[in-house]
């Protein structure tokens, strides 16, 4: 089955590139980028030997979820952390996140309606896109609830996502800004999400203890706001959650094949 996106206003980013190799007499097949209006382009490609008819397998496609972020800000959009991730590791790219949200917060404070939370934008995303890999990149803005309450939503939400998505490798980032300190009840929180993931055969990526943001420039990284990342932490995001999917195992993730 062949997905394809739509979304709403500029607070919810959706990018999908996906660029497909057939090894057929030379042949290369290539399947366009989603565009926002829901329409696709596509070709196919015939071998002059056989007159036989190849259908492409699709690209191998990451699903990143999050908030503003995970989005990108102050025009970043294609150079946001998680489509420069896509880039280098190979892997068409969807982005759900709206600036503001959360797990549980909706972002209506700030976006009157606009924006909603991850769980109310779930069925939309597996209606909608494929995916071998999920990065879960949310929370910041769930902080000031209980922990209970925010480790109970959490818990729903992946574990509808493995409902969703039953094959898929599933990575969850710990909620955190760009700091080399922990904020009260994190590591409660990392062991909460530790058992979460392991729940569902999902792995765990702690910025703290991996040192993201460990003997670096932090304010040269930010926008004016001082929280959110520049052009220069974007590209460094990048860099250090490349290394660490990889590190995970997930250089190697392939899309299956066959038709999708």
């Amino acid at each position: 089955m062949t997905r394809s996106a739509l979304r709403r206003g500029d607070v919810r980013a959706v990018v999908l590139l996906a660029i497909v190799t057939v090894a057929a007499a030379g042949v290369l097949f290539a399947r366009g980028a989603a565009e926002p209006s829901g329409t696709e382009s596509s070709a196919t490609s015939t071998s002059t030997s056989t007159s036989a008819s190849l259908v492409p397998s699709r690209a191998t496609t990451a699903l990143w979820v999050g908030d503003s972020y995970t989005a990108g800000v102050g025009r970043i959009d294609n150079a946001s952390y998680a489509r420069i991730v896509c880039l280098r590791m190979g892997w068409a790219c969807n982005v759900d996140a709206e600036g503001s949200t959360g797990f549980l917060d909706d972002g209506a404070a700030e976006y009157q309606g606009v924006t909603s939370r991850l769980p109310a934008r779930l069925d939309f995303d597996k209606a909608t896109f494929d995916a071998d890999a999920i990065i879960v990149d949310a929370g910041r803005n769930d902080l000031e609830v209980p922990f209970d309450v925010l480790i109970g939503a959490i818990d729903d939400y992946v574990s509808d996502l493995r409902e969703g998505w039953p094959d898929a490798r599933i990575v969850i980032i710990v909620p955190t800004f760009m700091s080399p300190e922990k904020y009260d009840n994190y590591d409660e929180l990392v062991a909460g999400i530790d058992a979460i993931a392991a729940k569902v055969g999902g792995q765990v990526l702690d910025p703290v203890a991996r040192g993201w943001y460990a003997n670096v420039d932090i304010p040269s990284m930010q926008i004016e706001d001082r929280v959110h990342p520049n052009a220069v932490g974007n590209a460094y995001l990048a860099g250090v959650l490349e290394r660490d999917l990889r590190e995970l195992g997930l250089g190697d993730l392939t899309a299956p094949e066959g038709p999708q």
